[in-house]
């Protein structure tokens, strides 16, 4: 179409774009959009907080779209004996035998499986997978109460962020929606929902997530009780095992975590003042401005 390059401009939600631009030394323009981040804060920051030292889980993990590494993460948790410690949600459950694993399917030959797992991993965790993809809906403990998937696809952030079940639980294992591919970066509001409601996050998803939360707005990940050492791993199976190795440290650490929430408030309250600062960036209105 013989446009210049440089009259181009990309603006979408990756955090990878500038890298990509680089890679492919190309000159087309690119942003990567606030937007969503500032949509969330105004969101988060709508609804009353309060503090609580004692919380009724020790982790949780809240999943709604059928992804690999989420059922993956699930499995683990049972094969650990961990998931009776978790408030855990497997929403769309009953997409699993119809889409990604049905009974027909030798499962060392299935690709949803192996997308995560070894074929010695998954001979070994069989009974987990079959008892994981025959469930139907799974809610979480402190959701029963309200709808979070009706009508399928449509979420109620009002009911969700307005009962707050993030205060019951003092670790929050984030299943985000990116996990295995290379060139994406997004920021959610799954990342930033355990650093508003007072949470450790551990955070499963692409590589180099969780340092771009801390380059751009300083959070704090507490790295004094737990290892994002995971965060940097190019790998994703590498970087799977490193996380549900973490969360199996971290079983075995309830009552110095239960002490951490008791004397460490300030620290997360930090990082809830830290939204304000999200919600007032300016970074794209200085960027169409500059496209004059």
């Amino acid at each position: 179409m013989e446009i210049s390059t440089n009259k181009i401009v990309v603006i979408n939600c990756n955090e990878r774009n500038n890298d990509l631009k680089v890679r492919l030394n190309t000159d087309i323009k690119t942003q990567t959009t606030n937007n969503g981040k500032s949509a969330i804060a105004n969101l988060l920051t709508k609804f009353p907080y309060e503090y609580k030292e004692y919380r009724s889980s020790l982790f949780m993990c809240y999943n709604r779209n059928v992804k690999s590494h989420r059922f993956a993460t699930l499995v683990q948790l049972k094969k650990y004996n961990i998931i009776d410690n978790v408030d855990w949600s497997w929403i769309r459950g009953y997409e699993v035998r119809k889409d990604f694993i049905p009974t027909h399917v030798n499962l060392n030959d299935n690709w949803f499986l192996l997308k995560i797992f070894t074929n010695d991993e998954i001979e070994n965790l069989k009974t987990e997978i079959n008892e994981f993809a025959d469930i139907d809906i799974k809610k979480s403990v402190n959701e029963l109460n309200y709808q979070v998937d009706f009508p399928p696809f449509n979420f109620d952030w009002d009911a969700s962020y307005g009962n707050n079940p993030y205060s019951n639980s003092y670790i929050n294992i984030v299943t985000e929606t990116n996990f295995d591919k290379d060139d994406i970066i997004i920021l959610s509001e799954k990342s930033f929902i355990p650093l508003y409601y007072s949470q450790i996050p551990i955070i499963m998803a692409s590589t180099n997530h969780i340092k771009k939360m801390r380059d751009l707005y300083g959070f704090d990940f507490f790295d004094d009780i737990i290892n994002h050492g995971y965060d940097s791993e190019p790998d994703p199976k590498k970087r799977f095992n490193m996380i549900i190795n973490e969360i199996v440290r971290l079983n075995g650490k309830k009552e110095e975590i239960v002490n951490f929430f008791k004397n460490n408030k300030e620290r997360f309250d930090k990082n809830i003042k830290i939204f304000e600062t999200i919600k007032k960036d300016k970074t794209d209105y200085n960027f169409y401005n500059s496209l004059r």
